[in-house]
């Protein structure tokens, strides 16, 4: 009582435990997501501002290229390190930590960063940019060095260092500057690397996000189900797979209707204040503008003439590979969807038709990160893919093995796959084994013995040893007794023992007498007695359970994992082609819909292969059930030359035996197992061994005979043997049936031309052998029915009786 009170405890904590995990796991997937279209949604402010010159730039958003320079009116700072003069450094200074395990890390003692304003010039001018606000620095370390336990980083801006940079241009007193603010459609970037490499890094940061919220995603459903106790696979791989998708296809459709908008509203907040530029500047040239920046003969008539003319039509062609980029983004798929779904306008047009900006720089170049970082993904995600999906499937593949096999009794075990539940108990002559921590008697046991080691956060439990043993037991239930053989068994216990000594920690499974025992394998012949069976491990390779868990604990515990794994699985499958895509330097919203719908057709392909496998399963439990019944029938032919002879050797009795014997024959010699010709011969060899019964009631000499009467006993054996089966073969026909007539097993049974079976419908029926009274003597209507038949069979001669029979 006490343990099924802890074990009713523990599934309702487990349970809590479960439920409690779901909304915690779908708030870290969201927040991966909004980190990852956060990140995507900066590469897409990235690919639409166009690399400019400094003449050319215009106010807003912009992106140079040149040497940094110091600021006439600045000064320079010393750095912390190596005391240098530079514009910008960051001084980290870090202490080296061990554990008591020898692993080492680095911990932050100080981290310090100062700069000043300084210049960016190239070969059209130089701006001033001011470094104070928000800003990324991607820098390569120019200095390290380690004393003792401490170790020294320095990253620095020298002058004459090669530097990009993505900023604000701020055209204030006539004087431009580049300033970072926290708000604007851009990405605040300095750094001495190239912009693609910057793009490239923030993918490979929004790839592995995506990632970790599609396994969230996936954790969360496997905690819904699981806690809810829905065990169905189909319905567990639509719900991961569709939730999936509508998370992702949500969140995508979201961050890019904020991103259109937000870009066709920085281009026309750029183009006005452009306009206003060019018209200030056409001004001071004597020529008057309409406005119309398509107007290309007006633009490369000021480009020839004194300045500012060439800035001018550098400015334009600056905004105008700015427009193309973001046409170019806004017109993929499925950007154009959603930009024709939400009503955008057009993004207005610069250039003219057919023109095409300086040096291409309408043209957005990939991005592809360094070839180990998708690769690395790929691989690993792939290798996790593969386990997941083949544990998993292995699982729940167990767990429909459970459903579809019937459970029989132990005395109606037959050649083949069976389930069993009855009760553990010993062979005779084989003394139970003793558990090495209880003491108590058992039959099967695991003796593991661990360590703890280490301290903190790496203390774990280190396996000493690992000892397994068993022997030959029997499953008991109330029809009797079958041997279970357990080399090759896998074994789930629930029943444990652990005793805690320091740091020792010693574990003993075991299965005792007298356990519940549920049994899932083969029946073969028992190799020691040459005419029983025992249950041994399936040599097709199907699984062969043994446990002493009640059935729906143990489908619980088999799917809990296979859930888990497939779960993995599926998230891989997404991981695997996301690190692909990485491969093609662009990344979209589109392709986290696109990896969700992959998913799911990965996770429908593996619902056909299950279901596929369950029908084949079925019809082959079909045919050996049917192949059963004609063994059968065939026992029973081949034993009537042994009760022949037998019973010719009683000359006083063949005037009656012969003629039933020729009738038993001519209905036992039939090879047929269904239809109307296997019923005709079940019924007339019913009555012609009820027959031979009676006729023994009625000769006290003939029934005294033992083998005889173990003859007699072997012909009942058979006929119970025969009705036995004909309900096993009609059972495992009604489960095809019903799954080959439902859904969705319906459309996969056509496809793959499953076809319908008929049920046995010939009348039989189960005799007693314990019942069977030999010494009663025959019943008046019985004795008078006798009489008739032998009044009959005397007018017949043995000879042609013979004849007949042949």
């Amino acid at each position: 009582m006490n343990e099924n009170i802890r074990d009713k405890r523990r599934s309702i904590l487990w349970t809590l435990v479960l439920l409690v995990m779901v909304p915690v796991l779908l708030a870290i997937a969201i927040g991966a997501q909004q980190f990852a279209l956060g990140e995507i949604r900066d590469i897409r402010k990235l690919e639409r501002i166009p690399l400019s010159t400094v003449e050319a730039s215009l106010p807003g958003p912009v992106r140079m290229a040149g040497n940094a320079r110091p600021d006439a009116a600045g000064d320079l700072v010393r750095s912390e390190w190596t005391d240098t003069d530079c514009l910008w450094y960051r001084a980290i200074k870090e202490r080296e930590e061990r554990d008591s395990e020898g692993n080492t890390s680095w911990n932050t003692v100080s981290d310090v960063t100062k700069g000043v304003p300084w210049r960016l010039e190239d070969s059209s001018g130089s701006v001033s940019v001011d470094p104070d606000g928000r800003v990324d620095y991607e820098l390569d370390r120019k200095y390290r060095r380690v004393e003792g336990k401490y170790r020294y980083t320095e990253y620095r801006i020298d002058p004459g260092d090669a530097i990009r940079l993505v900023g604000i241009l701020d055209v204030a007193d006539g004087a431009p500057k580049v300033t970072f603010p926290a708000e604007g459609e851009y990405v605040p970037i300095i750094t001495d690397r190239t912009v693609s490499a910057y793009r490239a890094t923030t993918a490979l940061l929004s790839t592995i996000a995506i990632i970790l919220s599609v396994f969230m995603i996936a954790s969360a459903v496997t905690c819904l189900m699981l806690g809810f106790r829905l065990l169905n696979t189909l319905a567990f791989a639509v719900v991961v797979g569709g939730l999936q998708a509508l998370m992702l296809l949500i969140g995508g459709l979201l961050m890019m209707s904020q991103d259109l908008r937000a870009a066709q509203a920085s281009m026309v907040e750029q183009s006005s204040a452009a306009e206003r530029i060019v018209r200030a500047d056409l001004s001071t040239l004597g020529v008057t503008w309409d406005g119309r920046w398509t107007d290309r003969a007006l633009f490369d008539k000021v480009r020839s003439e004194r300045s500012p003319g060439p800035r001018i039509a550098a400015m334009r062609d600056t905004l105008g590979a700015r427009a193309e980029r973001t046409r170019e983004v806004r017109e993929r798929f499925p950007q154009n969807v959603v930009a024709w779904a939400t009503g955008l306008d057009p993004t207005p047009r610069i250039l003219a038709p057919g023109e095409t900006p300086s040096g291409g720089r309408s043209v957005i170049v990939a991005a592809t990160p360094a070839w180990w970082g998708p690769t690395l993904i790929a691989l690993v995600a792939m290798i996790a893919a593969w386990i997941g999906m083949r544990v998993g499937f292995g699982k729940v593949r167990l767990k429909r093995l459970i459903e579809n096999v019937p459970t029989l009794p132990a005395a109606d075990v037959e050649i083949g796959v069976n389930e069993l539940k009855g009760v553990a108990e010993a062979c005779e002559d084989i003394a139970p084994l003793s558990g090495p921590l209880t003491k108590q008697p058992c039959h099967w046991y695991r003796y593991v013995v661990q360590e703890w080691r280490g301290s903190g956060k790496n203390r774990r439990l280190h396996t000493i040893s690992d000892n397994t043993c068993h022997q030959l037991l029997l499953c008991r239930d109330d029809s009797g007794a079958i041997p279970v053989k357990l080399d090759g068994a896998r074994v789930i216990c629930g029943r444990d023992a652990v005793r805690k000594e320091g740091k020792r920690v010693y574990n003993e499974h075991s299965i005792r007498p007298g356990d519940p025992l549920y049994v899932l394998g083969s029946a073969e012949i028992d190799p020691t007695t040459g005419d029983s069976l025992r249950m041994e491990k399936d040599p097709q390779g199907l699984p062969y359970l043994v446990s002493n868990l009640p059935e729906e604990r143990l489908k619980v515990k088999e799917i809990t994992v296979g859930f888990w794994m497939l779960a993995a699985g599926i998230a891989s499958v997404a991981a695997t082609m996301l690190g692909l895509l990485l491969f093609t330097g662009r990344i979209a919203a589109i392709d986290q819909f696109a990896v969700a719908m992959a998913a799911i057709g990965s996770v429908a392909l593996l619902v056909v292969l299950i279901m596929y496998n369950d029908l084949v399963f079925l019809r082959q439990r079909v045919e050996w059930a049917r192949s059963n019944i004609d063994v059968a029938l065939r026992k029973r032919a081949d034993l009537l030359p042994a009760l022949d002879e037998i019973a010719r050797g009683y000359r006083a009795y063949e005037s009656e035996v012969q003629p039933m014997l020729a009738r038993l024959r001519a209905a036992w010699g039939s090879k047929e197992t269904s239809g109307e010709g296997a019923a005709r011969s079940v019924a007339e060899s019913g009555a012609g061994t009820g027959d031979l019964l009676a006729l023994r009631e009625r000769y006290p000499e003939l029934k005294a005979d033992t083998t005889t009467d173990r003859l007699m006993k072997g012909i009942v054996r058979l006929e119970n043997e025969v009705a036995a089966r004909r309900e096993g073969y009609n059972a495992a026909v009604e489960r095809y049936r019903a799954r080959i007539h439902g859904f969705p097993e319906l459309f996969l049974a056509r496809v793959f031309s499953f076809r319908d079976q008929r049920l046995l419908e010939w009348d039989t029926s189960v005799r007693n052998l314990e019942t069977l009274d030999f010494e009663a003597e025959a019943r008046p209507d019985e004795e008078h029915r006798l009489e008739e038949t032998a009044a009959e069979d005397a007018n017949v001669d043995p000879q042609e009786a013979d004849e007949k029979e042949t």
